[in-house]
C-alpha cells in the first residue's frame, strides 16, 4: 500500500464517519466533510496518483486543525482551566463553524469571572445569551442556573421547554445538567430514572467523559464514596483536584458521615476559587435540610447495578500488575515485526546477492543465505491467503495470512491498532480469552475476504 493510497483511506474513513454523523457535529464541519470528498473524487479522476496527497492537504488545514483546536478548547474546559480556554476561544474566534464554545467566547468569559468572584459581572455577560435560540441560549441558561445554585428553577425551566425524549436523545450539557440537577434537589430515584433512561435511549456511552462524569455524580449523590473514589482513579485520573475533592465530600455527605463530609468540603472552600466556594456553601446548606427520601428498591438494584460496573471496569490507565512473563500483547507486535522483517529482509539479501553474486536463481551459495532465501520464497507463495489454494487443501492460508502485510503503511497501522487496543482487552478479558478473540477474528477476516474474492 503506497502512501498516496493510504492518505486516501484516511479521507474515505474519517470524513465519512462525520458524515454519519451530521445531526449530532456542527453543520460546517459537515460541509467541509462532503467538500472534502468531492476534491478526493475529482483529484482521483484527474491525477490520480496524487488524489490522497491532495485531499489529505485539504483534510488536514480544513478538518484536522480546526478539530485538534476544538480539542484542546475542550480539554481546557473540562481541567476548569478557563482563563486559557478564553484567550484560545478568542484567537481562534474565525473557526466558529465547527461549533462549541468557539461560537461564543463570552460564555468562557463568563466561567473566567466566576472563577475569580466576580459573580455578578458574570451575570451580566451571559445574561443576553439567555434568550438565544439553540445551544448558545441552552448553555446561558445552563451557566445563569448554575452560577446562581437554582437548581429547582432550572428544573421547572427545563421541563417548561424541552420534552424528555429531546433531553435524553444525545448526551448533550442540558440533559446531563437536568439528570444532576434532580442529585441537587435531592429527588434521587427521579436521579437513578433519569441516568438509567439517558443511558438507555441515547448516545451516552459514545462521550465517554460524560458518561463517566455523569456516573460519578450518580453515585456521590446517593453516598456511595468507594465507585466515586474508583473512577478518579481511573477513567477519570485527569480531572481538577478540586473537582474530585469535591465530589468525594458530595459522597461522604451523602452516605451519612457528615463530620467528615463537612471537613473534606471546609478544608477544600480554604484553598478553592469563588464557583467551588459557591458550590460548597450551597451544598453544607444542605446538610441542614430534612434529607432525601430513601431508594425504592428498583432503584436500589439500578444503583448497585451502576456501582458493580464500575469497580469491574478496568481503563486504559490502570495499573497493571507486574507480569513473570510479558503480556500476549507485545508477544504478538513482535511476532507480526519479526516475519515482516524476516520476509523482506530475505527478499533484500536475495537481491544483494544475486547482484554481488550474480546469483541468478542458482542454490550455489552459503547455506545461511541459503535458508534464508528458501523461507523468503516460501512465506511469499505459501503464506498470502488465496481462496483457490484454500480450497484446494491449504488452510494454513488462514492462519499466516494474518501475520504477513503489503508495506510499512500496513503493517504500522495493525501494530498501532493492536498496541492501543490489545493491551486493555488482555487486561480485561484475561490473556487465554484474548488469543482465542485475536484468532478468531484473525481467521474470520480472513475467510470474509474469501467470500468478497
Amino acid at each position: 500500500m503506497s502512501f498516496n493510497s493510504f492518505l486516501i483511506q484516511i479521507v474515505l474513513i474519517s470524513c465519512g464517519a462525520l458524515l454519519f454523523q451530521a445531526k449530532r457535529i456542527a453543520p460546517g464541519m459537515v460541509a467541509i466533510a462532503a467538500l472534502n470528498l468531492l476534491i478526493l473524487g475529482l483529484s482521483y479522476l484527474l491525477v490520480p496518483q496524487v488524489a490522497g496527497w491532495i485531499s489529505g492537504g485539504y483534510w488536514a488545514i480544513a478538518l484536522l486543525w480546526p478539530s485538534l483546536v476544538l480539542i484542546r478548547l475542550n480539554r481546557l474546559i473540562q481541567r476548569e482551566q478557563y482563563e486559557g480556554a478564553v484567550q484560545l476561544a478568542r484567537r481562534w474566534h474565525r473557526l466558529q463553524f465547527i461549533g462549541g464554545y468557539l461560537q461564543c467566547p463570552d460564555l468562557l468569559q463568563g466561567l473566567a469571572l466566576a472563577q475569580r468572584g466576580e459573580g455578578e459581572a458574570a451575570l451580566a455577560l451571559i445574561e443576553p445569551y439567555r434568550r438565544k435560540p439553540g445551544a448558545m441560549g441552552q448553555n446561558a441558561n445552563i451557566l445563569y442556573y448554575r452560577f446562581t445554585c437554582r437548581w429547582p428553577e432550572f428544573l421547572a425551566w427545563v421541563q417548561q421547554h424541552f420534552s424528555e425524549q429531546a433531553l435524553f436523545s444525545s448526551p448533550s450539557s442540558l440533559g446531563m445538567t437536568y439528570v444532576r440537577a434532580f442529585g441537587e434537589v435531592g429527588n434521587l430515584d427521579k436521579l437513578v430514572s433519569s441516568f438509567d433512561r439517558f443511558r438507555r435511549s441515547g448516545d451516552l456511552h459514545r462521550d465517554r467523559n460524560s458518561f463517566n462524569s455523569l456516573r460519578m455524580m450518580l453515585l456521590a449523590f446517593c453516598g456511595r464514596p468507594v465507585p466515586v473514589q474508583h473512577l478518579f482513579r481511573q477513567q477519570l485520573a485527569s480531572a481538577p483536584s478540586e473537582t474530585q475533592r469535591y465530589w468525594l465530600g458530595t459522597a461522604t455527605l451523602a452516605a451519612g458521615d457528615i463530620q467528615a463530609g463537612t471537613a473534606q468540603l471546609q478544608a477544600l472552600r480554604q484553598v478553592s476559587n469563588a464557583m467551588f466556594q459557591q458550590a460548597i456553601d450551597y451544598r453544607l446548606a444542605q446538610v441542614a435540610q430534612p434529607r432525601a427520601a430513601p431508594l425504592s428498591p428498583e432503584m436500589c438494584q439500578i444503583l448497585d447495578q451502576i456501582e458493580r460496573e464500575v469497580l469491574g471496569e478496568v481503563s486504559l490507565n490502570d495499573p497493571q500488575p507486574q507480569r513473570r512473563w510479558p503480556s500476549a500483547t507485545w508477544v504478538l507486535i513482535g511476532l507480526n515485526l519479526l516475519v515482516f522483517a524476516s520476509q523482506y529482509g530475505a527478499i533484500g539479501l536475495s537481491a544483494f546477492l544475486d547482484q554481488i553474486y550474480n546469483f541468478n536463481g542458482s542454490y550455489d551459495v552459503v547455506a545461511v543465505a541459503n535458508l534464508l532465501i528458501v523461507y523468503a520464497t516460501g512465506v511469499v507463495r505459501y503464506g498470502p491467503l488465496v481462496p483457490a489454494e484454500v480450497l484446494a487443501g491449504q488452510w494454513w492460508r488462514l492462519i499466516s495470512a494474518v501475520f504477513l502485510h503489503a508495506g510499512l503503511v500496513h503493517i504500522a497501522a495493525n501494530m498501532l491498532g493492536l498496541f492501543y487496543y490489545g493491551n486493555f482487552v488482555e487486561a480485561k478479558l484475561g490473556t487465554p480469552k484474548f488469543l482465542l478473540i485475536y484468532t478468531l477474528t484473525g481467521i474470520g477476516s480472513m475467510v470474509g475476504m474469501m467470500v468478497v474474492a
